[in-house]
């Protein structure tokens, strides 16, 4: 169960905002696109707060309204996802099963929208999720 906890902390966070275009990060857990902001050995990402899908454009538009699992461009390069830049396996916190956990998101742009936090049973940063796994936990807030 530990191993199935642990993917929280590799950022398996969707963020739907519908026509909204806000920016925000996850900061408690940090996540793995803004974990070097918090004294980890991860690749700088200085558009953190912008998992967006690539834009209003690029998500409806250019892929029908899809996102790739972790916010990245549907049609694009998947940095945040397995196997992508980001997606180190660096293990940012732990939790125990049941525990009640704080959540903290800075947003750094709001425009509406909101946010849903999910997370899927895998210990290989190298194999990606889908989103019908993503679909099977979500979380209470």
């Amino acid at each position: 169960m530990f191993q199935f906890l642990v993917c929280f902390s590799l950022l398996l966070v969707s963020c739907y905002v519908g026509l909204a275009n806000g920016q925000g990060r996850l900061i408690e857990p940090p996540s793995r696109n803004s974990a070097w902001r918090f004294g980890f050995h991860t690749p700088v990402n200085n558009a953190d707060d912008r998992l967006n899908c690539g834009g209003l454009k690029a998500q409806w538009y250019g892929s029908n309204g899809q996102c790739g699992v972790c916010g990245d461009p549907y049609q694009g390069v998947r940095d945040h996802e397995a196997g992508g830049k980001y997606a180190t396996g660096t293990i940012v916190r732990s939790f125990g099963v049941g525990e009640t956990i704080d959540i903290v998101v800075d947003i750094t742009h709001g425009q509406k929208g909101w946010m849903e936090f999910r997370l899927c049973p895998n210990n290989n940063p190298k194999v990606p999720v889908s989103q019908d796994c993503l679909d099977k936990y979500v979380l209470r807030v």
